[in-house]
């Protein structure tokens, strides 16, 4: 098992108010879709801990020129058109949807769906083992990270 690192206290703050200001939407769709929404925490909390340019991701998807889309940084030129409906991935409530689509979708394809498993496909859907973006997805989800009092 690889060694988990750690978030930079110095942007958990910002990464942890993210996820905080999509909370209301992500529960909305993990329970009409019915995925655990710390999963869908989990992921967002990783994505944007791990794809944190200090402000840049929130202009680039403002002048529409991200490769992947916040708040869950999901590519919208590969995953916007999913089962017959589509999705604007710049709207953060198209693509809180769309993911928590993707994430049940991911979960229910595997025989023994663990976080870091569906973690490491959300991150990567060709890997066949556990990456070390889907362990600390999983470290994450269990630690709840997001949470501002931790």
């Amino acid at each position: 098992r690889r060694k988990i690192v750690g978030v930079n206290p110095a942007i958990r703050w910002r990464i942890a108010e993210v996820v905080n200001t999509y909370n209301n939407m992500v529960e909305k769709y993990a329970n009409k879709y019915n995925v655990d929404t710390d999963l869908v925490k989990a992921i967002m909390f990783s994505e944007n801990a791990c794809g944190h340019y200090y402000g840049v991701n929130e202009l680039m998807d403002y002048l529409k020129l991200s490769k992947s889309q916040t708040p869950m940084n999901i590519r919208g030129d590969i995953w916007s058109d999913f089962q017959g409906k589509h999705y604007d991935t710049y709207n953060p409530e198209q693509n809180i949807e769309l993911s928590v689509r993707l994430i049940k979708q991911i979960y229910d394809s595997l025989d023994n769906p663990t976080p870091a498993k569906v973690i490491t496909l959300w991150n990567s859907a060709g890997k066949n083992k556990i990456s070390s973006f889907g362990y600390r997805g999983e470290n994450a989800y269990k630690n709840k990270s997001w949470l501002k009092e931790k």
